[in-house]
């Protein structure tokens, strides 16, 4: 039981709120880096692909995408701080409750952040569809019903999910980065 409360406490609400904190701040800086990395231009900084995507959007141009991500803070944190939780249990009662050693608990680590990239990698894409929609032209951004809606049916279900390969290597990458630290 007390599992579960910590679930819901540490990963569902104060993890939800912590990373829609983080989305807000870091979301212009996201919609910047992925309009630049897709649209091939070359040069100019992001001071200028700022000034261009705001002369053209407007402010709101900077947070396309932000609401997907938003909404997906709550279930990916709780998914991370419970499989996480779950490898460890497991892990640990397998082997009479000793502690976990190093390799063990990057095994943890990485069965939670395969587990997070299956919530992650469709609010990722519908981010990206939605930060690449309509650019520059102001309004008419299109919603996260829109996108999904268009990748069910061009694709299908499994079409949430183009691009899962990167975001697992980025989850791998991240583990190991605060492992090494």
């Amino acid at each position: 039981m007390l599992f579960l409360s910590e679930w819901f406490w540490d990963g569902l609400v104060f993890g939800g709120i912590a990373g829609t904190c983080g989305v807000l701040t870091g979301s212009p800086l996201d919609t910047l880096k992925v309009r630049q990395q897709l649209s091939g231009a070359t040069g100019g900084g992001i001071i200028n692909a700022a000034r261009a995507l705001i002369k053209t959007e407007g402010l709101s141009g900077l947070f396309k995408g932000a609401s997907a991500m938003a909404l997906a803070q709550a279930p990916i944190n709780a998914t991370i701080f419970g499989a996480n939780h779950f490898a460890t249990l497991w892990m640990q009662g397998s082997q009479g409750g000793l502690p976990l050693s190093a390799a063990q608990v990057f095994a943890c680590g990485s069965f939670s952040g395969i587990m997070q990239s299956l919530v992650l990698s469709p609010f990722e894409l519908i981010k990206t569809q939605q930060q690449m929609d309509s650019v520059g032209r102001r309004g008419g951004n299109i919603s996260m019903r829109e996108v999904t809606v268009k990748i069910l049916g061009q694709l299908g279900p499994l079409g949430l999910y183009r691009g899962m390969s990167a975001t697992l290597v980025r989850s791998y990458f991240d583990l190991y980065r605060s492992l090494v630290q």
